[in-house]
């Protein structure tokens, strides 16, 4: 009686865990499937390389610090979230 049970509760386990991680990953590529990213379409540009300028670090934080920043860019805006309260300098 008791390795019965012991087998069907172990039998019940495996095959609980073999059915429920594909399925659970069908989902996942269901639903990834049905997202569609538009295209990306860049304009022409005549952008030519610089040396970069020398800028000497700050010497103290501004007492509000931007929130974002943003990048212009041939192919649209690039809007950058930042965390000025967990890298003040780098922000700055």
């Amino acid at each position: 009686m008791r390795k019965s049970l012991i087998s069907l509760m172990v039998a019940t386990t495996a095959i609980s865990i073999l059915v429920a991680p594909s399925s659970m990953a069908e989902a996942k590529v269901k639903s990834a499937k049905a997202q569609k990213v538009p295209a990306i379409k860049c304009k022409p540009t005549k952008a030519v390389g610089h040396t970069p300028a020398n800028i000497a670090p700050a010497d103290k934080l501004p007492k509000r610090m931007p929130r974002t920043l943003s990048l212009e860019t041939n192919c649209g805006n690039i809007v950058i979230a930042l965390a000025g309260a967990k890298a003040p300098i780098t922000v700055t």
